[in-house]
């Protein structure tokens, strides 16, 4: 792997060596640096021609120390200091060109709304400081595949704000102070990569050797340079501009990381009759412990409610409590990841035992193979018809995780847009089919709950990062019904001794995003969706460094890959019309 990547470089200093042979007059040009480069040492060589012609975003490496190692991270205060000079800001909260003015009231607004949902937040203790020059980020970490498919973490923050969702339609009202989801537009021009650690960094077997936890000491560095941002803001010409971390982003293995919890998914009892004390399945509440069921979704208000932020989940404080947060309730700093808990998580689980009920229906005839044929050619003139397009092709034993009197069919696809697509040729299905959804409590109590989470998911993606309160009520509604339906659903699958609708803890982390919106929606006028903490977009910026990781040498793999990212970034700020491309 390492020869090709030489041979790439060196393939691009021969070719810029042809065409200043070819063409003298390019030879005092970058072309012309290019050609003067060593084939022997070509990724420096050319690494030292974009940073001489500024073919690179000018946002320089600094040392840390983890473990027993020095590495190279990029700090937020230099990516700050890059978004103002170039005057940036504006970029911020979704705006297309600088407007000083409408930037401050977008601010102020956000902030406003953001003390009504988050009160407590220490940010609202400050007496005297300017929310208008003030933006909100968000930290977020997930483990790419680098080299041999070996785990990287990849760490990146972003703007709360951005230039909405595909799906919304958000444009049709251009307010003055329109605030919007970040996820449009590429994600190298809207993420900041903070950090890229190898997994021989941190795993567990060199962490017992070194003086430290690694990952908390490269956390460390980065919140204690977020907190800096908070506390000091960065001084320019125009006045002084602040960054407020006010959440940590991510799937729940990074959660868990990043928070030295000791209350999370990997802990969920496995038996009644289990002999250790169950230890608590969330950070937030005690659910999963000693008389706490989160397996009712009946009862309302939920029955671990009462124990919501009564006992610390850190089994050490983490890094992270560097940052910005409600001081009495830190475990808050860490969100829902709702992308996880539905697209990749609880929706595959229910989408695979839904589907399971309509094969196994009379709609269709013959063996499981050939029953999952019929629906393959109902899934593909569905498709055909409505245009939706997944990287599912057929629908198969396989793909739905397995069909057998054994084990629970989990759902084997990997894309998020998988479960979308599904759930709605499912939705479909039960309407062709009709007569025998009605016949079949289990296949209605499907249907019923697709509806409502279809619902729910569809309202959601139709707004930005505020939902009016009499608006989000309904969708609120529906997402509860959906956990009520599908609680039904299990109870009937097991009473007729069906491995069906698996119950997993990604059911308690929708039943926490909707009691926290109900919450909202009762007690103001905005409710805050929950998509601005959904990993769907950041999914996308993870897999880029990750690439990269892959195509430079093992030996310098922190160093060559922020370097080539930043190079990767600085051409997607000029394609999207941030930066002019300087010719000289």
């Amino acid at each position: 792997m390492w020869c090709c990547i030489k041979v790439a470089c060196a393939s691009a200093i021969r070719t810029a060596r042809a065409m200043v042979e070819e063409v003298p007059a390019v030879g005092s040009s970058s072309v012309g640096a290019l050609a003067r480069c060593s084939e022997n040492h070509s990724e420096r060589d050319v690494q030292q021609v974009s940073t001489d012609y500024k073919l690179k975003l000018p946002i320089p490496m600094s040392p840390i120390k983890i473990g027993n190692h020095f590495i190279s991270f990029l700090c937020m205060t230099d990516w700050a200091t890059f978004i103002l000079e170039q005057n940036l800001w504006h970029r911020l909260c979704g705006l297309r060109e600088a407007d000083h003015k409408r930037c401050s009231s977008i601010w102020k607004c956000f902030w406003k709304r953001y003390q009504k949902v988050n009160p407590d937040h220490e940010i609202f203790q400050r007496p005297g400081h300017d929310f208008s020059r003030t933006c909100a980020l968000m930290l977020h970490g997930d483990e790419g595949r680098s080299l041999r498919k070996a785990p990287l973490m990849v760490i990146a923050a972003h703007s709360i704000l951005g230039y909405g969702i595909s799906t919304s339609p958000a444009d049709r009202k251009k307010m003055y102070r329109t605030q919007k989801l970040n996820y449009e537009e590429p994600t190298w021009s809207t993420r900041f990569l903070l950090a890229v650690l190898p997994k021989e960094y941190y795993n567990e077997e060199n962490s017992s050797i070194s003086d430290s936890d690694p990952f908390q000491d490269l956390m460390a560095g980065i919140c204690g340079d977020l907190r800096s941002l908070y506390d000091e803001g960065i001084d320019t010409p125009n006045g002084r501009f602040y960054f407020c971390t006010i959440s940590v982003m991510g799937d729940w293995p990074f959660l868990q990381k990043a928070g030295n919890l000791g209350r999370t998914f990997m802990n969920i009892s496995k038996a009644s009759e289990s002999k250790s004390a169950p230890k608590g399945i969330c950070h937030h509440c005690k659910a999963d412990m000693p008389n706490v069921p989160w397996t009712d979704f009946d009862t309302h208000p939920p029955t671990w409610l009462h124990t919501v932020n009564t006992e610390s989940a850190f089994l050490e404080p983490p890094a992270v409590l560097q940052l910005p947060k409600n001081p009495g309730f830190p475990e808050s700093l860490l969100v829902w990841d709702l992308f996880h808990a539905w697209h990749i998580g609880a929706g595959k689980t229910f989408l695979a035992s839904a589907l399971f009920v309509l094969i196994s229906s009379p709609a269709y005839e013959g063996s499981v193979d050939l029953r999952c044929e019929q629906v393959t050619q109902d899934y593909v003139q569905w498709s055909q018809r409505t245009g939706y397009r997944c990287q599912l092709r057929r629908i198969t034993k396989a793909k739905l995780g397995g069909l057998s009197t054994t084990s629970f069919p989990i759902g084997a696809w990997s894309k998020g847009s998988t479960t979308t697509c599904l759930t709605k040729f499912f939705l479909d299905a039960c309407s062709k089919y009709q007569q025998h959804v009605d016949s079949d409590v289990l296949f209605k109590l499907a249907q019923r709950a697709a509806l409502r989470i279809d619902q729910f998911l569809q309202g959601i993606y139709s707004h930005e990062v505020w939902i009016p309160s009499e608006e989000a009520k309904p969708l609120i509604s529906a997402g509860f019904a959906f956990l009520q339906f599908y609680g039904v659903a299990v109870k009937v699958a097991y009473q007729r001794g069906l491995l069906l609708f698996q119950l997993m803890a990604n059911f308690h982390r929708i039943h926490h995003v909707l009691y926290e919106m109900h919450v909202q929606a009762t007690e103001n006028e905005w409710v805050l969706n929950p998509l601005h903490c959904a990993t769907q977009a950041d999914e996308d910026f993870i897999g880029r460094p990750s690439r990269i990781s892959r195509r430079v040498s093992p030996r310098l793999t922190i160093q060559r890959t922020l370097e080539r990212s930043l190079q990767a970034a600085y051409a997607h700020y000029v394609q999207v019309g941030a930066l002019i491309l300087d010719r000289d």
